[in-house]
């Protein structure tokens, strides 16, 4: 019995030595340059809620960087045509409506993304889609990753366009929880929604960092 007990002490001791390396190690990744602010824009941001498409044309993410931080709190809004598979639809997601990005891995090399994730949508956050008189699909606040839901916000420090965009790119897939109104044109009462969107950064905006870094 002392073995079983001396062993099962030294595995603990040991479990907790490489959690207290791995938190280290978190801690150690910040998001740069510090106090700055970011603007990214996609095309075609997407929302397959179910296997109902919701799409607009344009998206926008806006956030400052912390001093130092391994996140980000970035409001979200979309914009100009929108649709629900393809019926009219608009998108309203009031301005505190705030997205919080984490920042998991540095600089993995030239030809690997610098690894995040999107770790919840922060109290009060809620985005409507409305097609009007026919459904609501509503995203509320909520802590990510949902159960086996995809997460992850990856940092493309070389775009495929570096003549059209320098700055690089944040590429976001997360599922979300998700609940419809009204028809059921616009997918089942409660579900999964998969959201997408490859979002540029802007490094004409004012104060905009030329080139971002997880380190």
């Amino acid at each position: 019995m002392k073995t079983i007990s001396k062993f099962g002490l030294l595995l603990a001791v040991a479990l907790m030595a490489c959690a207290a390396v791995a938190a280290s190690a978190q801690a150690q990744v910040a998001i740069n340059p510090p106090n700055t602010q970011i603007i990214g824009t996609a095309d075609s941001p997407e929302l397959n809620y179910a296997g109902t498409i919701v799409v607009c044309d344009t998206g926008t993410a806006i956030g400052t960087t912390g001093n130092p931080s391994d996140t980000v709190d970035v409001e979200v809004q979309f914009f100009g045509n929108c649709n629900v598979n393809g019926l009219a639809a608009t998108v309203d997601c009031a301005e505190a409506d705030v997205t919080r990005l984490r920042a998991l891995t540095g600089d993995r090399g030239p030809s690997a993304p610098e690894l995040g994730e999107v770790a919840a949508l922060l109290p009060g956050f809620r985005c409507d889609v409305v097609v009007a008189g026919v459904c609501t699909i509503t995203v509320l606040d909520q802590t990510l990753p949902i159960s086996g839901g995809v997460n992850r916000a990856d940092y493309q420090n070389e775009p495929a366009d570096p003549l059209q965009d320098p700055s690089g790119q944040i590429d976001a897939e997360v599922d979300v929880n998700a609940t419809r109104a009204g028809s059921s044109l616009c997918g089942p009462a409660s579900g999964v929604g998969g959201f997408s969107g490859l979002y540029d950064l802007d490094p004409d905006a004012p104060g905009n960092p030329p080139s971002v870094t997880f380190d």
